[in-house]
């Protein structure tokens, strides 16, 4: 039979058998939508939850992130039927309506009509009150629950029987997704008993009160004499890292003056940085980037960040004030001039860096 057929715009031969009116509103929309796309929902949350499970292991944080991504499948498939029913201007409110003959059912609405024959339909999907009439696989129409009385789904029951059987691969899907909620229940069992047996082995032993008998006196010991120790270190004995010193000598050469604090502080990665000046706007520091290209100083950048209406700020939108080098040997430093990494710096900065 020609694949055309089963979208042919002539009148089909007989007496028509059963015709319905519907009404295409928003929420019946979204319910047809899921009804056809049923499948395929159960598919992407089963391959979701499996993907959650194998990334976590047994953790109880695999369990529950795979067990919320099957609704979270559903409610995103909703918000997508929305935004596609909110979108076609034709699709809104019309009424459509359906003609089943013997051999064939039409649809007919407002701008489009079409003739579909039952024996061209991929599958038809009969449930209890409600029924798909899958064109292809992702194409089809469906009738919902009070849209369809009893007698049209007896009728279609009859007369589509084979288009009723599943195929193959929904066999297969089936047969995984069982495999996919005994995993569930499987990996749940093994996170309360992991927790269990780590709960359990954490309890330390009581520890048996000793008896009368293995109490026995003895003659106190002298006490040994303390072995004189060296005095620590202070300030005047340890040296300063270059690193740590080269922050103090710029500090005191370039922004003592414009500076109202000197805060060291760490990065999440454990990288040290100096706070100069923090007001509601922003806040600028300065930082250790690299040694340079000669090796024999230490560059600095001078940094400023703005903050956000709650205070925050990112180093993702720092604005660079000024580049820095310091001398390792001879504490000598010089001012790069740079407000940009591709900024020409001056001669003294490319004498003392190599750069």
């Amino acid at each position: 039979m020609d694949t055309q057929k089963s979208w042919q715009l002539d009148q089909p031969q007989g007496t028509p058998l059963y015709t319905l009116d519907v009404h295409n509103t928003q929420t019946m929309h979204v319910k047809r939508m899921l009804l056809i796309n049923r499948l395929r929902l159960w598919q992407l949350a089963a391959a979701v939850a499996l993907l959650f499970l194998y990334i976590n292991s047994a953790s109880v944080l695999g369990f529950v992130l795979g067990f919320l991504s099957i609704p979270y499948a559903f409610f995103l498939a909703r918000s997508m039927a929305v935004s596609a029913y909110k979108s076609n201007e034709t699709a809104r409110g019309k009424l459509v309506h359906y003609t089943f003959y013997e051999d064939c059912f039409t649809v007919q609405s407002s701008y489009s009509q079409s003739t579909i024959w039952y024996d061209d339909l991929y599958r038809v999907i009969v449930r209890k009150h409600s029924v798909c009439l899958m064109v292809s696989n992702r194409i089809g129409y469906a009738l919902c629950e009070n849209e369809c009385p009893e007698s049209v789904l007896d009728f279609l029951r009859e007369r589509c029987a084979e288009k009723r059987k599943p195929k193959a691969k929904e066999i297969l899907f089936s047969v995984l997704f069982a495999l996919l909620c005994v995993l569930f229940l499987g990996y749940a069992c093994m996170a309360v008993l992991a927790r269990c047996s780590t709960s359990a082995e954490t309890v330390p032993a009581p520890t048996p009160l000793p008896t009368e008998s293995a109490i026995v006196e003895e003659e106190p010991t002298p006490a040994p004499t303390a072995a004189p120790t060296a005095a620590p270190d202070t300030e005047e004995t340890i040296s300063k890292d270059p690193i740590s010193t080269g922050y103090d000598v710029i500090y005191e050469t370039y922004l003592k003056e414009t500076s109202t604090t000197y805060e060291f502080k760490l990065t999440a990665k454990g990288e040290d940085y100096i706070i100069l000046n923090d007001t509601d706007d922003a806040v600028e520091f300065l930082q250790y980037d690299r040694d340079s290209a000669n090796g024999s100083c230490a560059l600095y950048v001078y940094e400023r960040c703005p903050k956000d209406a709650n205070g925050g700020w990112s180093r993702q939108e720092a604005q660079i004030l000024n580049i820095y080098a310091y001398h390792y040997r001879d504490g000598a430093t010089a001012a790069s001039g740079k407000t940009g990494w591709g900024d020409a710096p001056t001669k003294e900065y490319s004498e003392l860096t190599g750069e």
